[in-house]
């Protein structure tokens, strides 16, 4: 069975309907280059969320909660359009960072806590 090669175009005989790629090389550059492209493409999001992050563990400075200004959050650079996930319960959103979560106390105040590993269960 005649293929060709969806990295380098080059044909190549095979026996088996699976296969795709000429050689294994040709398959580890194929894939490497997919993701790539997938990594630039979230860079940006991945970024701000970290940023985020490291935001919340200075402002817990290794405490498991507190209470902080949406200035001091401003302030740092903060940005509360990037959340990994959020969760509504008892009528409160609570909006997640990674292992941390924050909700709006007052249109002034914000709750930090550390959740852990788990994700608002």
């Amino acid at each position: 069975m005649l293929k060709v090669d969806p990295h380098t175009g080059e044909e190549f005989f095979t026996n088996k309907r699976n296969k795709k790629f000429a050689s294994k090389s040709n398959q580890v550059a194929y894939n490497n280059e997919l993701f790539a492209v997938k990594r630039e493409s979230e860079s940006l999001i991945t970024e701000r969320l970290h940023h985020n992050q490291t935001i919340i563990r200075i402002a817990l400075n290794g405490t498991k909660s507190t209470t902080v200004t949406k200035e001091y959050l401003i302030a740092r650079g903060f940005n509360f359009y990037s959340i990994t996930h959020f969760k509504k319960k008892d009528n409160t959103t609570f909006y997640g960072i990674f292992e941390f979560t924050y909700s709006v106390i007052n249109n002034e105040q914000f709750k930090i806590e550390e959740n852990g590993k788990q994700l608002l269960a």
